[in-house]
């Protein structure tokens, strides 16, 4: 039985901004970014927002929260992989 897709729209006042079509759901279709490109956007961005608080004296504090997040996000991904490896030896048993 195929489900039928839904039409969204948004308008301010008399404006129409934008519309957009939601269809069912499909599991058998991978939606969004994996995990590992997340972290690496988010490390890059860390590393911006570091670079930007070492370049501008005043904002020191900017660049102390980003390295501290590009640390932690490393860490994250370090045991995130691991994590999943072990899940993975468990699995092939």
């Amino acid at each position: 039985m195929k489900q039928k897709s839904e039409a969204y729209s948004f308008t301010f006042g008399q404006f129409h901004l934008v519309t957009w079509e939601v269809g069912p759901w499909d599991p058998t279709v991978k939606y969004g970014i994996s995990m590992k490109t997340l972290i690496v956007v988010l490390l890059v961005v860390w590393a911006a927002i570091a670079v930007i608080g070492f370049v501008v004296k005043a904002l020191l504090w900017l660049a102390l929260i980003g390295v501290v997040l590009f640390v932690g996000t490393i860490a994250f991904w370090k045991i995130r992989s691991k994590m999943s490896q072990g899940a993975d030896a468990a699995t092939a048993d």
